[in-house]
């Protein structure tokens, strides 16, 4: 942690915001490295005091030539006469030049400190992160605009007459415009035309099917959650469309849709099945 503190305040000092680096050391546990910087920072302020107590404490033989600078300013004040006539100005801008050009070296002539491999373990693994992050998110973007894709290509192959296909995020929804059973599983002839139809449409696309059965509650029947009767009807309907998709049967989920959620406001028309297909990647050649 220290380290990174070390090197944002090195950083700040070296770009001239010396309070943003004092803020950053004030109050750090520092070594000796930190300490020097710290007097650097305050000797570049014009706190020569501060600057001096910091070497002090750091205690290395590199803080020397530092504090000689330190004791070469103070004995050139004390040197100074308090007031001279005629040289207050040029005494202002001598004393004023030695401070700021004394402040500028000790900071600029900051070594550049040789890179911590922590810190550079840290920031390459906060890369590695980022880039992981960004290909993530590239990969969802991509796999969701070919989903997208997918299934507007399904739609546009599943549109035949007397058939509505309403497109939901990740599936197309096929619903018959007219009820396809004249009574319980028995089919019409429009009806079975009509899932004709649409298996020679499911041959060849990469998708998996699900065939809903639907039946109005009846009384003394279920008033919810299915019935016998609506997954006959799944069942009558699959093996319809394997016969002209070519699809095996056991490739057809069949399900029953609830009696208070039946897709059209008739009982004629609720004599039907609804189709759930989903497109699916195509299988990769083994």
């Amino acid at each position: 942690m220290i380290d990174l503190v070390l090197d944002r305040a090195r950083t700040a000092a070296r770009a001239g915001d010396l309070d943003r680096a004092l803020q950053l050391l004030d109050g750090a546990r520092l070594d000796n490295a930190g300490l020097d910087l710290l007097a650097r920072v305050h000797a570049q302020r014009g706190d020569y005091d501060k600057a001096d107590a910091c070497w002090i404490r750091a205690g290395e033989p590199e803080t020397a030539p530092g504090r000689a600078e330190i004791a070469r300013i103070r004995a050139g004040r004390s040197a100074r006469p308090f007031w001279q006539p005629g040289r207050v100005a040029v005494a202002g801008v001598v004393a004023a030049g030695l401070a700021v050009t004394g402040g500028v070296t000790w900071v600029n002539s900051l070594p550049a400190a040789p890179p911590d491999p922590r810190v550079v373990a840290a920031q390459s693994q906060m890369r590695s992160v980022q880039q992981q992050n960004a290909q993530e998110k590239a990969q969802k973007a991509a796999a969701a605009a070919a989903l997208a894709a997918a299934v507007d290509r399904t739609a546009a192959s599943l549109a035949v007459p007397g058939v509505q296909v309403l497109k939901h995020a990740d599936w197309v929804e096929v619903r018959f415009t007219k009820g396809v059973f004249s009574y319980e599983d028995a089919l019409t002839d429009e009806g079975t035309e009509r899932l004709r139809q649409v298996g020679t449409k499911l041959r060849g696309l990469p998708a998996a099917v699900t065939v809903i059965g639907h039946a109005v509650p009846v009384a003394g029947g279920p008033q919810r959650g299915g019935s016998v009767l609506a997954l006959a009807r799944a069942l009558v309907a699959a093996r319809e469309l394997a016969r002209t998709s070519g699809r095996p049967l056991t490739a057809f989920v069949l399900t029953t849709g609830d009696q208070t959620a039946n897709p059209f406001s008739t009982k004629a028309a609720n004599r039907t099945v609804t189709l759930a297909v989903r497109p699916t990647a195509p299988a990769r050649p083994s």
